[in-house]
Order: structure tokens, then C-alpha cells, then sequence
């Protein structure tokens, strides 16, 4: 897969194997990570690198490719189960998984939905036993680590059923010893193609935008859920990676995925008044902005440089409203439409390990701003997907 400039390329290496040891699932930490090794906002070389880099994510396209040009044909009448790590509580779980079953319905398929409750994957586990005591003919799980459905996925594996995954951590990521047992995760426009690499590069872009705008000088604060694995690990990633530069600091917020909401933003507020030093605020995701973030920055601390996370109407209104700055782009859809991809040609018997095409993509009011509500991709990956399929639009 694409591209992600050889410097990037090494830099996050390097940080994901030292983010694979990172916090256990579901615990709650703040941590701390200062690097100062210059006073005038760090390295003249790192800050034209940095500037360069940031100019490209900025760019029209940013690192996005078109998905594939070809697919089988789809057979119809398959039964799939499309596992969600939470449709109200983190709307973008309900964004990936409606994308999903539109494009399922393309392709003349059945969906049953597995909803994980309040936003805890290990309550998916039941639902996925049942899906495969149905003898569905393939599964979707988004946004669920594979150590939390460790059984279920087995049965699955065991009773032949192609398991799809987009956003989690298989089994073997999270401990050494343990088998995969995801069939196939999506693949993305960054570094190996793994989700681990996409997520590090798009959160890493996010922290050289602000590096770039306050000339070296970024304090970051990053907060992101304790409950999924790769989400712990793309903060320690940020962490290491703000490190290179001198002049700049990071603080991690982490907190259960269930606090999303009044919890957060409590939890927020008191984050943002113990560490004044912060001038930079980015969340993993939007949901967790939405949830309480946004909140504590208005009653807590206005003064900041603020990233919305995905490119959702909420966080473009509130770049319209002077509330924050900037983003990225991200189509869940887009998601949806790889994983459907994937499970077909693994029912077609074939490869599945194709680039979806997604890559990173920053925007804020002087770059690629939506003129509607939601940020669109570079290309119609519903058409082009279509296309390769051979169905009707």
C-alpha cells in the first residue's frame, strides 16, 4: 500500500513496537511525556520535514488512492452478521455498520445486526455464537478487539465462516501467543496497510499540524478510550513521535470508552486545568469530542488549538462556530463498502488482501473545508465500488 513517506514510514515502525506494550483494555490513566531539546521550538531541519509532511496531508487528495478496480461477482443471497461496537454510542460504529448493509443490499445479501451494549464489545460474544449457530455465511465486526470475542471467533473459525474486520486488534496483536482469528482485517493506503499503521499515521498528522502552526512549541493533550487496544496504542504512538520534537510535550488522557459523555467531560475539565501548559487539543476520534471534550474546552479552557477528529457535521460546525481549527477526513462509509469488498472475494474464493485506498487526509478553513455539512472523499468510492461489482447504482 501507499506511500507514507519513507521518514514516516520508519518513524512509526519504530513507535507501534513500542506501542504493543502498552496499558491494559479498560483501565484508566493519565500519562505524561515532555520533550524540550531545544528552546526555540526544536530543530530547524524537523520543522521544514514536519511542514512538508503536513503539506501533503493538506493536499487535494491527501494520501488517498481510488479502492479497486475489480471484483467477483457477487453471489447472491449470502446472510451476513454485522457485529457494531456501539450504534448509539459512538455514532461512527453506526456510520460503518449502515454503510455496511447498504452495500451488503447491493449485492443482494441478508444482514442481522450484533449491537454491543453501552459500548462494551464483550457483550457482542452472544450474539456472534448465535450468528454462527445460523450458519451465516460470513461476518463483519467493526471497531471490536478480537480478545474481547475470543470464543466466538473461534466458533466461528471453526465452523468455516470468513470473519471480516475493520478498526480491532486481532487476538495475535494483543498477545504473541495467541492465534488470529480474524479472517481478514481492511486494508489501508499507509505503511504495511494495517489499521494500527493507518490510525498511528492519521493521529500522528494531526499532531505535526500543530507542531507546523505553533512553530515547535505544540503542548498536546490527546485523549483517547482505555478499552480498545489499538486505540491505547495509537496514543502511545502520538506520545513517541512527539517526542522528536524539541520544544513540544504531550498529555494523555485515557479513559473507559463507557465514560463517553458527562463522565468525560468532568474528567476532561479537570485534565485541561491541572495541565495549563496544554495548547493543542486532539481526540482519537469524534465521538469522544462530541461526547464531553468539546464541553470541558468551553468551560475549561478556550485559549487552544482544537482538531474535531473526522470530518462528521458535527465537527465541521464546530470549525464553522470558531470552536476548533481543523480535522480529518475519514468516510466510514467508505470503510463499510471495503469491508462488504473483502468478505465477497473471500466468498468468491479469492485474495482479499487488496489497498481499500484509504489514506490521510487533514483539512481545516483554508484547505479542502466542506462547503456542506460532512466531509466527502477525493473519490465516489460508492460508484467505483458498484462498478467493480457489477451492480446496479
Amino acid at each position: 500500500m501507499r506511500r507514507t513517506l519513507a521518514v514516516t514510514a520508519l518513524l512509526l515502525l519504530a513507535v507501534f513496537i513500542a506501542a504493543c506494550g502498552s496499558s491494559e483494555s479498560g483501565s484508566e490513566t493519565t500519562g505524561t511525556s515532555t520533550a524540550t531539546t531545544s528552546a526555540g521550538g526544536g530543530d530547524a531541519a524537523y520543522l521544514e520535514e514536519n511542514a512538508a509532511l503536513v503539506e501533503r496531508y493538506l493536499s487535494e487528495k491527501g494520501t488517498f488512492l481510488p479502492p479497486p478496480e475489480r471484483s467477483p461477482r457477487p453471489q447472491a443471497g449470502k446472510h451476513i452478521a454485522l457485529v457494531s461496537c456501539g450504534q448509539t454510542v459512538i455514532p461512527s460504529c453506526g456510520l460503518e455498520i449502515n454503510a455496511a448493509r447498504e452495500a451488503a443490499e447491493a449485492l443482494g445479501w441478508r444482514t442481522t445486526l450484533i449491537d454491543a451494549a453501552n459500548g462494551d464489545p464483550v457483550s457482542t460474544g452472544p450474539g456472534i455464537q448465535n450468528a454462527v449457530a445460523q450458519r451465516v455465511d460470513g461476518i463483519f465486526t467493526y471497531y471490536v478487539d478480537c480478545e474481547y470475542i475470543r470464543e466466538p471467533l473461534q466458533a466461528a473459525r471453526d465452523a468455516g465462516i470468513p470473519v471480516v474486520n475493520s478498526n480491532g486488534r486481532d487476538c495475535d496483536q494483543s498477545d504473541s501467543a495467541a492465534p488470529s482469528l480474524f479472517t481478514y482485517t481492511i486494508r489501508y493506503n499507509a505503511g504495511d496497510g494495517s489499521f494500527q499503521e493507518w490510525v498511528d499515521e492519521v493521529s500522528i498528522a494531526q499532531a505535526r499540524y500543530a507542531i507546523d502552526k505553533l512553530d515547535g512549541e505544540a503542548h498536546i493533550g490527546f485523549a483517547t478510550d482505555s478499552t480498545s487496544a489499538a486505540s491505547v496504542a495509537v496514543g502511545r504512538t502520538v506520545e513517541a513521535a512527539v517526542k522528536e520534537c524539541g520544544g513540544c510535550s504531550i498529555e494523555l488522557l485515557l479513559f473507559p470508552i463507557g465514560d463517553i459523555g458527562t463522565r468525560l467531560q468532568g474528567k476532561a475539565e479537570s485534565f485541561l486545568l491541572k495541565n495549563a501548559d496544554v495548547n493543542t487539543v486532539i481526540p482519537a476520534y469524534s465521538a469522544i469530542m462530541q461526547g464531553g471534550l468539546i464541553g470541558a474546552i468551553q468551560t475549561a479552557r478556550r485559549d487552544l488549538l482544537v482538531s474535531v477528529g473526522e470530518g462528521l457535521p458535527e465537527g465541521i460546525a464546530l470549525i464553522r462556530d470558531g470552536k476548533a481549527q481543523y480535522g480529518y477526513g475519514l468516510s466510514y462509509g467508505w470503510e463499510g463498502y471495503a469491508a462488504i469488498d473483502s468478505l465477497n472475494r473471500i466468498l468468491n474464493e479469492e485474495d482479499p488482501d487488496v489497498n481499500s485506498g484509504i489514506g490521510v487526509k487533514l483539512f481545516d478553513e483554508e484547505h479542502d473545508f466542506p462547503s456542506g455539512d460532512d466531509w466527502v472523499p477525493p473519490y465516489d468510492y460508492q460508484a467505483l465500488y458498484r462498478k467493480a461489482w457489477g451492480v446496479d447504482q
